[in-house]
This record gives C-alpha cells, sequence and structure tokens, in this order.
C-alpha cells in the first residue's frame, strides 16, 4: 500500500523539524521491524542562500531490505511551505512520478495550496493518505517551551512514526 504521511500544520509549528528528527531517527535505528537501512540518499531543495546556512531540512529517500530480500522505500520531504517545495520534494523522491515508494512522509500548511498539491499529487500517483500533525508545545500565553523540551518532543514524534511506518510496511 502506498501512503503518504502528510504532516500538516500552520507555520512555524515544527512541521520540518519532526520530519528531519524522523529521518534521522529511522536511519540511526538502521532500520524498523523486519527491515534494515540498506542505503539512502539525500537530496537539496535548492542552492542555500547564506542566511540560510544552519538552517536543517531534509529530502531523503532510504531503502529498507528485509532477510529474504524484500526491498521497501520511504521517502522524507521537509519543506512544506509552498506548492513549489510540495511538488519538487515529492517528484524527486520517485524520479518524477517512475519509482514507487511504500510509504511517504511529508510536510504542507494545514490549508491552502500546499495541502492541495500533497493531496492532487497523491490522487495522481495512487498514494493514500494519512494526515497528522508534528507535535508542537506552548505556554499559556503562547511561547514555545525552550530548546531541549522541543527535542524531546520531535524525539517522541519521530519514534512515533517509525511505528507508524512499520505498521505501513507489514
Amino acid at each position: 500500500m502506498k501512503t503518504i504521511i502528510a504532516i500538516s500544520a500552520l507555520p512555524n509549528s515544527g512541521k520540518t523539524h519532526g520530519v528531519v528528527a524522523a529521518a534521522d531517527h529511522l536511519c540511526m535505528l538502521k532500520g524498523i521491524g523486519k527491515f534494515q537501512v540498506g542505503k539512502y540518499q539525500d537530496f537539496a531543495y535548492y542552492e542555500p542562500k547564506p542566511h540560510e546556512a544552519g538552517m536543517k531540512k531534509v529530502l531523503r529517500r532510504v531503502e529498507l531490505v528485509a532477510a529474504d530480500g524484500t526491498v521497501k522505500y520511504i521517502g522524507f520531504a521537509s519543506e512544506g511551505d509552498s506548492r513549489w517545495f510540495v511538488k519538487h520534494g515529492l517528484d524527486t523522491l520517485t524520479n518524477n512520478g517512475t519509482l514507487e515508494l511504500d510509504v511517504i512522509v511529508a510536510t504542507c500548511r494545514h490549508y491552502g495550496v500546499t495541502k492541495n498539491e500533497l493531496k492532487t499529487w497523491a490522487d495522481a500517483y495512487g498514494y493514500d493518505l494519512i494526515w497528522t500533525a508534528p507535535y508542537h508545545a506552548c505556554d499559556q500565553k503562547g511561547a514555545t517551551p525552550d530548546a531541549v523540551f522541543t527535542d524531546r518532543l520531535n524525539a517522541v514524534f519521530a519514534e512515533n512514526m517509525s511505528n507508524l511506518i512499520n505498521l505501513l510496511l507489514s
């Protein structure tokens, strides 16, 4: 079952950080369930501008291999704040629709053109959708907690994404 796990949320609510954490977590574990990470490839969205040098993004395709030789492909696309980023990420991961991935974890805004682009692309290439959101915390005044707490939230999100991907692959 080809599935896109769509991480949908408002701007600046942790979509990118959550997907980066999920991609890194999967590769750090060296696999999930009966599958081991065979190899992975990182792609670039574009050449970063100098002021973006420290921003972490991910556009990664991971090959998972089972002991019996079964191969599964997982993709991660962390940029979902414009229609171009959504389409470019999905097209890059799938070689313009010629490579079927088993699961794609991709971000989009929770409304408008990016959400529509993701759904349109999924429909065109026969992917089911699971909609979810990143883990985002704020205090009563709307302020985001410290970075240590946010990192812990992203680690829990990453572990839960691995569990969901494992479920989809079984």
